[in-house]
Order: structure tokens, then C-alpha cells, then sequence
């Protein structure tokens, strides 16, 4: 992309806080630029992508993989995208794509660790 962008302020990720963040901003008269790293997706792709795989049981594996935005990943095998310590690991999952987790709600608000911007 050859594209000089400006912008007031600029929200890091496209799901449910950034988008407020965004919303608030623009009606405030800044002008807000939003990145995402994952893709847009629509609620037909995403059925779709549901009825084709195969690990039903794995609720986020409708919403794609992409190396450029990885995410934690538990089914076939974890990817280790998370390290967690302790007795009590928990096999939490978050999606990088428009809407960010807000298409798959988890009960899970995690915050930011290093390799989200790897």
C-alpha cells in the first residue's frame, strides 16, 4: 500500500472498544484512522467457514487464521501463541478481524501481551 494516510488519532484494533473509542472520537471532530490485522468479514462468511470444518466443537475455528495475525489456537494442536504458568492454564482464544471478539463473546477481556504486536 502506497497510501500516505492522516489522521487525528489512530485506534488499534476494530473490535467492540475500538470501535467505541472511534465512534466517540469522530463525533467529537477528530479525525480517526482505524487499524486491524485481521480481515472484514461478513456474518455469511463466517457460517459458511462453521458448516465447512471440521473441529465443530472448536467455537472460533469458523474465523480464519492468518499468519500475519495470529491468534491463540488449541484445536488440532495449540500453536504456544499464549504461555501461560501455573496449575491452571486456561486455553483462552481471541480473534483478530473486524468486530474483533465481539463475533464470538468468551467472557474474556484479555489485555495486551507481546506478541499482539509481533
Amino acid at each position: 500500500m502506497n497510501t500516505n494516510l492522516s489522521a487525528d488519532v489512530v485506534v488499534v484494533g476494530a473490535g467492540i472498544c475500538g470501535a467505541l473509542a472511534a465512534e466517540s472520537l469522530a463525533k467529537s471532530g477528530a479525525s480517526v484512522l482505524m487499524l486491524e490485522a485481521g480481515p472484514k468479514l461478513t456474518t455469511a462468511e463466517l457460517v459458511h467457514n462453521f458448516r465447512q470444518t471440521p473441529f465443530k466443537s472448536d467455537l472460533v475455528a469458523p474465523y480464519p487464521y492468518t499468519p500475519q495475525a495470529p491468534t491463540p489456537t488449541f484445536s488440532p494442536e495449540a500453536n504456544n501463541y499464549l504461555e501461560q504458568t501455573g496449575p491452571l492454564a486456561f486455553g483462552a482464544q481471541y480473534l483478530k478481524l473486524v468486530g474483533g471478539t465481539s463475533w464470538h463473546w468468551a467472557a474474556q477481556t484479555w489485555r495486551f501481551c507481546p506478541t499482539t504486536f509481533a
